[in-house]
């Protein structure tokens, strides 16, 4: 009987082994969090006016992509702010019919900020195509800002 019971603790060892390896790759999968402020978005915008942008950010190992925009106005405003975002798959060739919006309403002259989260799903990359000041009067503060957290 002894016998028995060793050969099934070394099958049972092997088993616990095996197990830990496969498991490994998963356990040492660390979740990473981290934010990018778009570089190419001016701090201030003029009257009703549009800016471009090129700042463009990898999505491809993120599912879920989080945006911040802030702005205030130079004056009494509740107009809106809104960035544009373009979508694309290979980096190259971006969405123009369909784009991603974030929209904000200033609050006069206190810097306002509203988050969103996109589901990027098999989309590759996000770029900010423009940011748009509709208010009569110039805004300041303007920040656009992105986190990415890794699809598990």
């Amino acid at each position: 009987m002894s016998k028995l019971f060793k050969s099934i603790k070394a099958v049972l060892k092997a088993a616990i082994v095996c197990a830990a390896i496969l498991a490994a790759p998963a356990i040492a999968k660390a979740q990473t969090y981290g934010t990018v402020t778009a570089s190419a978005v001016p701090s201030a915008l003029t009257t009703a006016v549009a800016t471009n942008c090129t700042a463009t950010f990898d999505c491809r190992y993120n599912r879920n992509i989080g945006v911040y925009l802030q702005a205030a106005g130079s004056n009494s405003t509740t107009a809106n702010v809104t960035a544009v975002f373009k979508r694309s798959l290979d980096g190259l060739n971006y969405d123009t019919l369909s784009p991603a919006t974030v929209i904000m309403a200033l609050n006069n002259t206190t810097t306002a900020g509203v988050a969103t989260n996109f589901d990027m799903g098999g989309i590759g990359f996000l770029q900010l195509q423009y940011v748009t000041n509709a208010a009569a009067v110039g805004i300041s503060n303007l920040m656009v800002q992105v986190s990415f957290k890794p699809a598990q």
